[in-house]
């Protein structure tokens, strides 16, 4: 059909905005508006706004308003939510955790868990926690419509607490946006910790940790360039004891009654200890955790990356099932040093000593060893020895 055939058929027709509308698959009516051979006009797009069909194949959800309010006090109101379950289990077990976050500092609490159900045990204790250490009570708890937080106990607890429990709708995670943004933050956060330290992905509760102790002390624009801290705690907090994740260092260790034992232990560094003034360690080669404050940081070698220039910091002994600790590497420095050359015992100089004429054992080249890595070595071989 020709354009002017097509225009008069438009002039002629009594409800012309209507059926090109249906026509144009519901286009809409501005859309409809830049199309001059329509000759649509104001009162024709009335009638596209009340089609009976757009609804039904275009509706979205309604835009969602930005809240800055917060409240001014402490623990007035409390953000929680629980992430998981992963697909691979911590080291200790755990596949969950649960993000607290006060609406007034935004200070976030994290703990790892064993199963969904634990989450309301742990909100208990952490509600007891904030009456004990801080002498406030809890007065609106607000979350998701997950079951975690809707089951018998939790409904009893909460009444039984005058504490009013706020829900979002279902399927709006926007309207506990507070929790969901943390758990963005935190996530963030942890996987550079894991791809900068290249630790087995067994250790995420490690690195969730140690992203919730560092955000808590980062400013915020939220706050006006404020720390979490700052604002729970009316103190700048001290940066000076942060160390670089996943690297190595070693501990003291105190044994006045071997004087030939090893004094330091060769660790890996994953967080800090709230409970203990000191740090987060993994010893490499009994593959425990322990906490110590005496430790010495090498924060540029991380024993559990991978690469063909890195040499193995400890033999593995044959008990040791976990592959995932099976590479613990140490990065060669690779320092300005020539190799050795082989000397002719034939050739001797007239300045030597008369001992120089004894022909030596051929000595082969020597590969360039950093001072740390030539250290562990011989260290591990005393104990090797002694053992």
């Amino acid at each position: 059909m020709s354009d002017s055939c097509l225009s008069s058929t438009v002039v002629n027709s009594s409800d012309s905005s209507m059926l090109w509308h249906a026509r144009l698959g519901h286009s809409s009516s501005s859309t409809m508006n830049k199309l001059s051979q329509l000759h649509c006009n104001s009162s024709q797009s009335d009638h596209i706004k009340h089609c009976g069909v757009c609804p039904l194949a275009k509706q979205s959800r309604l835009p969602f308003p930005i809240s800055s309010s917060r409240e001014s006090i402490p623990f007035s109101i409390i953000h929680i939510d629980l992430w998981g379950a992963y697909r691979v289990s911590t080291h200790s077990g755990h596949r969950y955790f649960l993000t607290i976050v006060d609406d007034h500092s935004r200070m976030t609490w994290v703990y790892l868990l064993r199963f969904k159900n634990d989450a309301i045990v742990v909100l208990k204790q952490f509600i007891a926690y904030v009456q004990t250490h801080f002498s406030v009570s809890v007065k609106t708890i607000r979350s998701d419509n997950g079951s975690e937080f809707f089951n018998t106990e939790g409904k009893e607890f909460f009444s039984s607490k005058g504490i009013v429990h706020q829900s979002s709708c279902v399927h709006t995670p926007q309207q506990n946006g507070v929790a969901e943004r943390k758990h963005q933050h935190l996530l963030n956060v942890a996987r550079a910790l894991k791809f900068q330290s290249s630790v087995p992905i067994k250790f995420w509760g490690e690195c969730i940790l140690t992203a919730c102790y560092l955000i808590n002390r980062l400013p915020s624009s939220v706050l006006g360039w404020k720390s979490p801290f700052e604002m729970f705690y009316h103190k700048v907090p001290n940066l000076s004891h942060l160390r670089v994740f996943g690297c190595l260092c070693y501990a003291t260790m105190l044994n006045d009654s071997d004087k030939f034992h090893a004094r330091a232990i060769p660790s890996i560094f994953m967080g800090y200890s709230i409970v203990q003034k000191g740090y987060l360690l993994f010893n490499i080669k009994s593959r425990k955790f322990f906490v110590s404050r005496d430790v010495v940081f090498h924060e540029q070698i991380f024993p559990f990356q991978k690469s063909d220039s890195v040499v193995p910091l400890f033999p593995l002994s044959t008990n040791i099932v976990d592959s995932d600790c099976d590479f613990l590497h140490i990065p060669v420095v690779q320092d300005d040093c020539t190799s050795v050359e082989q000397v002719d015992p034939n050739l001797v100089s007239p300045n030597v000593s008369p001992m120089s004429h004894i022909e030596s054992p051929p000595v082969s080249p020597v590969s360039p060893i950093s001072p740390i890595t030539q250290t562990l070595s011989t260290s591990f071989i005393d104990s090797q020895l002694r053992s």
